[in-house]
């Protein structure tokens, strides 16, 4: 870590940057001066980060776990999302904290499993599960015979709710009354044509000509807090769908360089707006992903087969689909039953 900026006589700042060890074991040492002290620090920061990157990984299970995360990250960062890279500090900061000055040869299952119970008492499930997953990933660098014998808290399957056709025309109109276009042009992918937020975010003009949706791109949260765009996770996430002709009534209005956002907000900023909007409207609240949940009712009430909504909705396979939507689909098959029996009745 970079020294704290000190400031000059002449009124500059000047910040230290330790870029590794010499051959004889002394720290390398460089001086970096700028005129305003976040300046400095952050030109040290960047001559570390880049010495790190450059220099070797070596990999000892005597290293400590802490250790093992930023080595985990030195090895991986590149091929990782900006989102997993991004979890895996923050899981570094504020969970199974009293693993991290430990040895990654001193753990066991009773040391591990003592401090999974412990974040258990304090984090939802969900959350401590992923950390153990961080766990078991510097494990499996170091590790890789070593299979732990840990119990996991239950993570509580989420009840999904899905809006009906009144209640987004409402949270439409809702939005479009208080003069707010974007939000509601993005309630209307996301109910009609089943995009995600981040898919939402990273739509340009270019995107939307022709009328057709071409979603090859997502806007994600990186390691320091910054929004990207990357692409989709999976091939499957790289889909063409036509425009509903609302949606085209929409985007015939924007006007802008085909580069231009056709939304001009960020996913936790169309979450917060969309709550508000729920609050202002008084209705049950749901998350702005429910949407998606709605466009694939739509579909199973229309018939359309399985893997045409895999296919949209940009899943690489029906599995998740058919884990997700399961009691839809148990649903319309009561239905199928129903009209199956009164054909055949007498």
């Amino acid at each position: 870590m970079s020294s704290t900026p000190q400031k000059l006589p002449s009124g500059s700042w000047r910040c230290i940057a330790y870029l590794g060890k010499n051959s004889d074991g002394k720290r390398i040492r460089k001086s970096y001066t700028a005129a305003k002290k976040s300046e400095a620090r952050r030109l040290a920061d960047e001559a570390e980060d880049a010495a790190a990157r450059a220099a070797p990984t070596k990999l000892d299970d005597t290293d400590t776990y802490g250790e093992g995360i930023d080595k985990l990250l030195q090895l991986r960062g590149s091929v990782l999302s900006p989102t997993t890279v991004a979890a895996y500090k923050k899981i570094k900061r504020n969970y199974l904290l009293q693993l991290l000055p430990m040895r990654i040869c001193d753990l066991t299952d009773v040391t591990i499993q003592a401090a999974v119970t412990a974040e258990a008492e304090k984090h939802a499930a969900k959350t401590v599960v992923n950390a153990y997953g961080a766990l078991a990933a510097v494990l499996a660098l170091y590790r890789p015979k070593y299979e732990p014998n840990v119990i996991l808290p239950q993570i509580m399957q989420q009840e999904i709710v899905i809006p009906d056709q009144a209640t987004v025309n409402a949270l439409i109109d809702a939005a479009d009354a208080r003069g707010d276009k974007d939000l509601a042009l993005a309630i209307m992918l996301g109910a009609q044509l089943g995009l995600r937020r981040s898919e939402i975010c990273a739509l340009t003009l270019s995107d939307v000509a022709g009328g057709v949706v071409r979603i090859n791109k997502a806007v994600v949260i990186d390691a320091d807090r910054k929004w990207q765009v990357k692409p989709p996770k999976t091939k499957a996430g790289t889909r063409t769908l036509s425009q509903t002709e609302p949606i085209r009534q929409r985007i015939e209005q924007l006007h802008g360089a085909p580069g231009d956002p056709v939304i001009r907000l960020t996913p936790d900023v169309i979450t917060k707006r969309f709550g508000r909007l729920q609050q202002a409207l008084k209705i049950k609240s749901f998350r702005f992903h429910d949407l998606r949940h709605f466009n694939c009712s739509v579909m199973l009430s229309l018939g359309i087969p399985m893997i045409y909504i895999t296919s949209r909705l940009g899943h690489a396979s029906d599995a998740m689909v058919r884990r997700v939507y399961g009691h839809l689909m148990g649903d319309k098959l009561q239905d199928v039953n129903a009209q199956m029996s009164a054909f055949f009745g007498p």
